[in-house]
C-alpha cells in the first residue's frame, strides 16, 4: 500500500504532525513527503499513492487559500485530512474546519477521515491581541482572545502527537 503525505503548514504546527505522520508508517511505503509548495511542482510523485494524508493549518475556519487550490488536483484516491487550528474551541469547532475543507476534495476522492488538534500561533498575533485591549469597545473579546492564546501556547502537545500517530496508523491499517 503506497502512500503520500502532503501538507500546507503556516508556522510549523501542521508540518511538525506530518512528521509525526511519517514517522508512524512504514517508510518503505511512503512515495512522498511535500510542503504544498511542493506538491505543486511534482504531481506525479503522488499520483500512484493509494492513500493521501493531506494537512492544513486553518484559515477563517477551512483550509488556506494554496490548499483550496490543490486539494481539487489531487488523484481521486483515498484522502485522509488532518489540521492544527490556533483556537481550541472543541470537536465541533474541528469538525466545522474539516467539513469546510472537505468541500475541495476531488470528485470520486474518498475522505477516510480526520484528525485536528490545536496549535499554537507566532507571537506576532499575541501582540495584536495586546493592542485590541486598549480599545474599549473589544476589551473583554482581546482579553479572551489573549487567553485562548496561552491555552495552546503548548501545541501540539505529547498527546496531540499520540493522537496524530494512533490516527495516521488507523487509517493506514484500514486504506490496505
Amino acid at each position: 500500500m503506497r502512500y503520500a503525505i502532503l501538507y500546507d503548514s503556516h508556522s510549523g504546527n501542521t508540518a511538525h504532525v506530518a512528521q509525526i505522520i511519517r514517522h508512524t508508517l512504514p517508510e518503505d511505503d511512503c512515495l512522498c513527503f511535500y510542503s504544498t509548495i511542493e506538491a505543486f511542482k511534482h504531481p506525479e510523485k503522488f499520483a500512484e499513492a493509494d492513500l493521501i494524508f493531506y494537512g492544513f493549518w486553518t484559515d477563517r475556519l477551512s483550509c488556506p487559500e494554496q490548499s483550496q487550490k490543490l486539494l481539487p488536483q489531487l488523484p481521486a484516491t483515498k484522502i485522509a485530512l488532518f489540521g492544527t487550528a490556533g483556537f481550541g474551541e472543541g470537536e465541533d469547532y474541528f469538525k466545522k474546519i474539516m467539513d469546510n475543507a472537505a468541500q475541495y476534495l476531488p470528485q470520486g476522492a474518498t475522505l477516510t477521515g480526520t484528525f485536528m488538534c490545536t496549535g499554537k500561533m507566532p507571537m506576532s498575533v499575541q501582540e495584536q491581541y495586546l493592542k485590541l485591549l486598549h480599545d474599549p469597545a473589544i476589551h473583554e473579546q482581546a482579553e479572551a482572545m489573549l487567553k485562548n492564546y496561552d491555552m495552546v501556547k503548548g501545541h501540539p502537545d505529547d498527546t496531540d502527537l499520540q493522537a496524530a500517530a494512533a490516527f495516521a496508523k488507523q487509517q493506514y491499517d484500514s486504506a490496505q
